[in-house]
Parts: C-alpha cells; sequence; structure tokens
C-alpha cells in the first residue's frame, strides 16, 4: 500500500492478501505480545513458532508445509521478532487516511474467518480503495494463500490478465 501511495505512476495493479489499512494493534494486544516477547531469547523456540503459525489456519494444511513455514520463520533473531511488532505500536503501518490517493487497481483477497483481521477491516480498504474489488475465500483463514493456494493463484492470474500484466 505504501508504494501504490507514493508511486501511483509506478503500480499497474495491487493485490491485498489477508490485509488491514492499519497495524496499530492495542493496548491490550502490545500487553500481550510485550509479556510474549519478554519471555524469549534466542534462538526463538521452534514450538513458539509452531504455535503461532498453527494458529493462522484454520483449515487442514499438510504436516510439511507447516514445518517448512516453521522451519524458515525460526531462523529469524528475536531481534527481528522483537523490531516486528514494535513495529505494529507506530502511526507507520496506519494507511486507513491515505487509501483514497492509491489509483491502481485493486483486488483484496481474504479469509471469511481470518483471525487477524475481520470483514470490517476489508470492507474499510473497500470503500476507502477506489474500485477496488473483494473476493472473499469461503472457510478459509488468514492464510488464505497456503489454505487455498489453486483458487489463490486463479484470482490471481485473473487479476494481472485483467490490468494487463
Amino acid at each position: 500500500m505504501r508504494f501504490a501511495i507514493d508511486h501511483p505512476g509506478r503500480v499497474r495493479g495491487l493485490v491485498l492478501i489477508g490485509a488491514t489499512a492499519g497495524l496499530r494493534g492495542t493496548p491490550e494486544a502490545r500487553a500481550h505480545w510485550d509479556g510474549v516477547l519478554a519471555t524469549l531469547s534466542d534462538p526463538v523456540p521452534r514450538e513458539f513458532v509452531r504455535r503461532l503459525t498453527e494458529h493462522e489456519f484454520v483449515k487442514a494444511v499438510p504436516p510439511e508445509v507447516v514445518d517448512a513455514l516453521t522451519d524458515e520463520s525460526a531462523k529469524v533473531p528475536l531481534r527481528v521478532w522483537r523490531a516486528a511488532i514494535e513495529a505494529r505500536w507506530r502511526e507507520e503501518g496506519d494507511y486507513s487516511t491515505e487509501l483514497a490517493t492509491i489509483q491502481a487497481p485493486t483486488l483484496i483477497l481474504w479469509g471469511e474467518r481470518d483471525r487477524r483481521y475481520p470483514r470490517t477491516a476489508q470492507d474499510t480498504l473497500l470503500a476507502g480503495i477506489r474500485g477496488s474489488r473483494l473476493v472473499v475465500f469461503e472457510g478459509a483463514g488468514h492464510m488464505l494463500h497456503i489454505e487455498e493456494p489453486e483458487q489463490c493463484a486463479r484470482e490471481l492470474s485473473e487479476f494481472v490478465a485483467e490490468v494487463g500484466g
């Protein structure tokens, strides 16, 4: 979104998957994450990473996929986890007041059982980005591109063809 806002002439199309206009967390979420991160040390425990990964899914995902995602995320040092979570409390991830400046055709893909970003977040994107289109993946969660890879690939391919990619 930031790139599409800052460089409208360089964006032919924008795809948002499991997105929100603002990443800022609630004070309750901050207290939770501050507590969780305070208990961790490097290397970040694989079981912690696996639980976080599994929490994103609402549909069955092959164990080898969960293992691969866990293995890759477990490589991330604790300082990066902390920086990523800390960024949520700053204003830099809030695009809600700038959505109307996005000029590119925009496809919003969302899993209707997304625990992280509710339908209201998708409606904000839809209302704020002129001409955007929302595709709801029935029964999918936040990681819909992993839970429904064929449908996700089909939607992406059709969108790219529409915008002339």
